[in-house]
């Protein structure tokens, strides 16, 4: 969505002007993404040897919150269930 808006009104630091030093920093930018989404493709790099620690521990992150929703909507779906059977 960025990419498209500034795509609408292209600027290079502040500057209206699209120069060829900006051009090629942005063409630089986008093309380092490209080369490593064509080097997992290839299998020259295997996808799991680009994550990080970060990561991972952000991906945890998520599934935690996820089943927490999860449980969440269970609970309040059969809170009868849930109250009326005797414990042991």
């Amino acid at each position: 969505m960025q990419w498209q808006k500034w795509a609408a009104n292209p600027t290079w630091n502040g500057n209206h002007r699209w120069t060829d030093c900006a051009r090629q920093e942005v063409v630089q930018g986008r093309w380092r993404p490209g080369e490593a989404l064509a080097a997992t493709l290839t299998g020259q790099v295997a996808a799991l040897d680009q994550l990080s620690p970060e990561d991972y521990v952000r991906a945890a992150g998520y599934l935690v919150g996820r089943i927490r929703k999860i449980l969440q909507r269970l609970i309040i779906q059969y809170w009868p269930w849930v109250t009326v059977v005797p414990r042991r």
